[in-house]
């Protein structure tokens, strides 16, 4: 799988524990923007979820995805950031 071989590339190179698996990441990346507000509707859409058939999901337009998801980041993310940052340095890019 293309997607499973970057996250093993990436979490060897950020020296992650063996046993956070990509599906770890994705729970903890969708439990975060729900802990930060951010609508059901933008977490589907990342999660690449299909909307529900309810009217308010159907007719709920993504026009707010930068406002919702930048300010959830930094609020539940901002420890990670800085350790993927600092981890991230002395890394070339591949």
């Amino acid at each position: 799988m293309p997607g499973s071989y970057r996250f093993e590339t990436v979490s060897k190179a950020l020296q992650w524990p063996k046993a956070a698996t990509l599906k770890d990441m994705r729970h903890l990346f969708l439990t975060s923007m729900n802990n930060a507000g951010m609508s059901d509707s933008y977490r589907q859409y990342f999660a690449a979820q299909a909307q529900t058939q309810a009217a308010v999901s159907r007719y709920t337009h993504l026009d707010a995805l930068w406002e919702q998801y930048l300010p959830a980041v930094c609020k539940e993310f901002a420890p990670v950031l800085e350790v993927l940052e600092r981890r991230t340095r002395g890394l070339k890019a591949a």
